[in-house]
């Protein structure tokens, strides 16, 4: 779910900007590897905090 709510949420900033994403799915470094992959998104940060994922995304177009 969280993939699908950032693909939402990614076309609310604007082209060049970044937002920040955090996650409790334990499968979301690996989900987000492949978005950005497949989305030509960019992963600036991801680290681990207390339980949760958290990641700094920009949007490249």
């Amino acid at each position: 779910m969280p993939i699908i709510e950032t693909n939402k949420a990614i076309k609310t900033v604007e082209i060049g900007e970044t937002f920040r994403v955090i996650v409790d799915d334990p499968a979301a470094k690996s989900d987000f590897e492949a978005w950005s992959k497949q989305t030509g998104q960019t992963i600036i940060e991801m680290s681990k905090k207390e339980g949760a994922m958290e990641f700094l995304l920009k949007r490249e177009h």
